[in-house]
């Protein structure tokens, strides 16, 4: 069993999420300019040397203000975090840091974690050991300096590695709220933001989708506070959510990353008249050759928010969104109502209600009931195999253990009304797998 628990720590005096950014952006292009020297010249070389000041230089100034930080770079194949938030990898940067990426995780390197104990010769001994594993084949390489820790981080594991999957889905999840935010300030500044790093996000959820459903789906149907429930929130869940249920249905991979980048793109152009939304969307050129598919899922979303003639994609965004907002909504909703709702609604749109109920299957992961012997429960999954109710019990704020409850008759409503922590400061998951 193995416990997941993330924290982002919060300084003295927190930087706010631009600085945040830009500190984040500046340490992986010097750690990047290091490497990259490190591949010509040896360790002690005046290139490295210089490419290492520069990095130490940053380091220092960030830790004598902020002494109790934890800085941390987590590198994905097609994501870049920094303290679990999403970094916006501009265009002209994107094939550095993918090299960069690439040359880290060659030595089994996902993640590099600063803290206030770092100093010259901590990266010095850093750069001795990544040269020599660099240069010399079957040369393991040391994962802890003073002030440095080296991490694997891998998007699909098993076994010991499990942990950095479960942690990746709560840095997507953060890291789509924050750039869902960013997003939409940038567009209301009437600027055209690339969706480059969207498109590499998505792709990431996508891949995510089938090995860590079982996480996507606690994180999405779990409850925050009123204040948190943000339409960030929704639209976060909302394409999580889609992008599994058309994978449950056979949908290929690019026309889930199509639908989970409409959803997303739906952020700022909701309520635009469904004739008006591809010449809304025409500017948006980074979506490649995705362009075609992603522009009239949007329309059609708006047409079927209107009542009217609707292709399945935009169907589907829109009934998933009433799911969300009907989890989500001001008063936990049993499983019972949730449906009543959704049939109701959506009566013309059988085809799609029906199935989607069937995804959720007659016991939803996330919900709670009571159980006679262990009491509050949530329902955490249906076993390996598919076919076994396993239930944590919530004990006051944390969960416990998880418990195979085989078959049981339930006699009480399954109610969404898990709760999570999550803030702009601090993001938390404590589940047992």
């Amino acid at each position: 069993m193995t416990k997941v628990k993330r924290r982002i720590k919060v300084s003295e005096e927190p930087l706010n999420s631009q600085a945040q950014k830009e500190l984040g952006l500046a340490l992986v292009n010097q750690l990047q300019v290091y490497l990259k020297s490190l591949h010509t010249y040896t360790a002690n070389n005046t290139m490295v040397i210089r490419a290492l000041d520069g990095l130490n230089d940053s380091l220092q100034e960030h830790f004598k203000n902020h002494p109790s930080d934890t800085l941390q770079i987590q590198l994905l194949p097609e994501e870049t975090f920094f303290n679990n938030t999403l970094l916006p990898i501009a265009l002209k940067d994107f094939e550095r840091i993918r090299i960069l990426t690439e040359d880290l995780r060659s030595l089994d390197i996902g993640e590099v974690v600063f803290d206030a104990r770092v100093n010259q010769q901590s990266l010095s001994e850093l750069a001795g050991s990544i040269h020599t594993a660099l240069h010399e084949a079957g040369t393991k390489i040391q994962r802890s300096y003073a002030g440095i820790e080296l991490n694997e981080l891998k998007s699909s594991a098993a076994g010991s590695a499990q942990r950095e999957a479960y942690q990746m889905c709560v840095w997507l999840f953060a890291g789509l709220l924050d750039g869902l935010d960013g997003f939409t300030d940038l567009v209301d500044e009437g600027r055209v933001p690339t969706l480059v790093p969207f498109m590499r996000h998505t792709r990431l959820v996508v891949d995510l989708a089938a090995e860590r459903s079982v996480v996507l789906r606690h994180l999405c149907f779990a409850r925050g506070d009123q204040n948190q429930e943000s339409l960030s929130h929704l639209v976060a869940c909302r394409t999580i959510i889609s992008i599994q249920f058309l994978r449950s249905l056979g949908r290929n991979r690019s026309q889930l990353m199509a639908v989970g980048l409409a959803s997303i793109l739906d952020r700022t152009t909701a309520g635009t008249e469904p004739e008006n939304v591809l010449k809304t969307l025409a500017p948006y050129s980074t979506l490649s050759d995705l362009a075609p598919r992603v522009m009239m899922t949007v329309r059609e979303l708006e047409r079927a928010r209107r009542g009217q003639n609707a292709g399945p994609y935009g169907r589907t965004l829109y009934l998933v969104q009433r799911l969300v907002e009907l989890i989500h909504g001001e008063t936990p909703i049993t499983y019972e109502q949730l449906q009543s709702s959704l049939r109701s609604e959506f009566s013309s749109s059988s085809d799609l209600v029906e199935p989607l109920l069937d995804w959720l299957g007659p016991i939803p992961i996330g919900c709670v009931m009571d159980h006679d012997v262990l009491g509050k429960v949530l329902v955490f999954d249906h076993g390996p195999s598919g076919d076994e109710l396993r239930v944590a019990p919530i004990e006051g704020d944390t969960i416990g253990d998880v418990v195979n409850l085989g078959s049981v008759l339930i006699d009480t409503p399954l109610v969404f009304e898990s709760r999570r922590c999550f803030t702009e400061e601090e993001v938390e998951l404590e589940i047992e797998f």
